[in-house]
């Protein structure tokens, strides 16, 4: 718990940093970011699927990377074809993950504020931004339905936050410390540099604290070999993704590959994480 403590006064600290210091983050930076920094925390599944199946064999190895593959692939296939619908699963199912972030003991309506405050809070300051990335990632039509329908629950969301920040003071300062400087990023930074700080200092270093305490492994060269050879699998995806792109402006290519392979990755990553947190939760422990 210590160690995810001062990761959070990290966060806080790198949001902060992100609001008053002169760094211009476009998407070339920002991209690469998310991609070197945030990415790979995904790259641990392969230790909740052991877990979960205590697999035996290669065999059982080899259909578990199948597995993840395909449904992969099925998640982008379905962002092709129906582009409104996908963006906004991929939202939704967000908000519930990045839910799980706080300190044990922030109840669920905190919970549920903070994971939407990094999607809705930038439509407050960076709506014309939000639109642009959106229309990037599933078109015009489909971006302005979602941007309309953000743009107004907006506001109450960074109300109830701002409440939900207060009420935690007396709980966990941190927590509350948290919950505002996400609340801050996503309202005055530009909302790339906002996602890119969250999901790099907080969302993606959290989960592999986490991953590392309930594993039991130790963080070490075994462990970082272990999510290198996911990384090494999905980079020749993310390759053939750009190519399939080209005749777009690099810009377009580089937002596609990214938050559409992230949705990809989401969805198994998510199957894995949250059916363990499930079944800690039924012997009685707590994995958050």
């Amino acid at each position: 718990m210590i160690i995810e403590r001062i990761q959070g006064r990290l966060f806080c600290g790198f949001s902060l940093a992100a609001l008053v210091l002169p760094i211009k983050v476009n998407w070339i930076l920002g991209s690469a970011l998310i991609l070197i920094l945030g990415v790979p925390h995904g790259a641990f599944d392969s230790i909740y699927f052991e877990r979960l199946f205590r697999p035996s064999h290669r065999a059982s190895w080899l259909l578990f990377v199948l597995l993840y593959l395909m449904t992969s692939a099925l998640v982008v296939g379905f962002w092709v074809v129906a582009p409104f619908a996908a963006l906004s699963i991929f939202l939704l199912i967000s908000l519930w993950h990045f839910s799980a972030d706080p300190a044990p003991g922030v109840d669920a309506i905190t919970r549920l504020f903070y994971g939407g405050g990094i999607i809705l809070l930038p439509l407050l300051r960076h709506s014309a931004e939000v639109t642009r990335i959106f229309t990037l990632l599933s078109g015009p039509d489909a971006a302005g339905a979602i941007v309309v329908v953000l743009h107004q629950i907006a506001p109450a969301w960074a109300l109830f936050l701002a409440i939900a920040a207060l009420l935690q003071v007396r709980r966990d300062l941190l927590a509350a410390a948290e919950i505002t400087a996400l609340g801050v990023l996503g309202i005055f930074a530009p909302p790339l540099v906002a996602f890119a700080v969250f999901f790099c200092a907080m969302h993606s270093a959290r989960h592999l604290i986490r991953t590392v305490r309930w594993s039991g492994v130790p963080f070490d060269r075994s462990l970082l070999m272990s999510a290198a050879l996911p990384m090494f699998i999905l980079m020749p995806f993310l390759a053939l993704g750009w190519y399939l792109l080209d005749g777009l402006s690099n810009e377009t290519r580089a937002i596609r590959v990214l938050f559409i392979g992230l949705a990809a990755l989401t969805v198994p990553h998510m199957a894995l994480v949250e059916r363990e947190r499930e079944r800690v939760r039924l012997i009685g422990n707590t994995i958050t």
